[in-house]
């Protein structure tokens, strides 16, 4: 199990083994389309303090392969094989985020993301291969939703995005009402006409952070270049 944790922020790292030992199945990891060194990939990059925003997805990708541990990233052998080509709701949502920065994403595996201090988890961070919501009652949303409870102890608020019903009626049962919670539907193909294609999350998650006094979130990838901080002024005249 410790290979599985390397280097896992110490915030989560106490949580995660608190409940793999007894309450998540070893069924959902031994038939996991998600690596196992990726399983808990989105709790590699900050730690309780530095979390700004929390995307909450549902399942990790079922097709083997595409799962990256990040909630909608693609892994870079999915983009090597495709070259970024999908039509799953990644699609929908590069689509959205490109509209929302005004320029083209850089990064498909969306740890740029995560870099800049967005969590993005599944409420089930397994699945089995082409088999969607297999793994759920396997344990992991306990795990996920006592992360969601952490997360919601804070007294600095953390800015909560949830794709679907059931993200938003997970983050409703776990954190408090203090923090912001911005919904969408889901952006699978089935579902992204009904509102999330045009639904400006992107900018709605960025003008709310400079609202708490945050720094906003480079969509694209390209964190570095400050395109961001346009945000910063459109705050200023809302």
């Amino acid at each position: 199990m410790s290979d599985w944790l390397d280097g896992v922020h110490p915030t989560w790292r106490r949580l995660i083994k608190l409940y793999l030992n007894g309450v998540v199945a070893s069924t959902a990891v031994e038939e996991s389309v998600v690596p196992v060194d990726r399983i808990f990939h989105a709790y590699r990059f900050h730690g309780l303090i530095n979390t700004k925003v929390v995307i909450l997805g549902q399942d990790p990708y079922p097709r083997p392969g595409k799962a990256n541990g990040l909630s909608f990233g693609l892994s870079d052998q999915w983009i090597a094989d495709t070259g970024g080509a999908d039509t799953s709701s990644f699609h929908n949502i590069r689509a959205e985020a490109e509209r929302c920065m005004g320029d083209g994403m850089q990064d498909l595996t969306l740890e740029s993301w995560a870099e800049q201090g967005v969590l993005m988890t599944n409420t089930r961070l397994t699945v089995a291969p082409n088999k969607p919501m297999s793994h759920a009652g396997m344990g992991w949303e306990p795990l996920v939703g006592a992360v969601l409870e952490t997360l919601g102890a804070r007294k600095t608020p953390v800015v909560f995005v949830a794709f679907g019903k059931e993200a938003l009626k997970f983050i409703r049962k776990h954190v408090p009402g203090y923090h912001p919670v911005i919904h969408t539907p889901h952006p699978c193909k089935y579902s992204a006409k009904r509102g999330f294609i045009g639904s400006d999350v992107f900018t709605q998650i960025n003008d709310k952070l400079c609202e708490l006094g945050e720094d906003p979130i480079d969509w694209t990838g390209d964190y570095r270049s400050g395109r961001a901080n346009r945000f910063r002024k459109r705050a200023g005249n809302l």
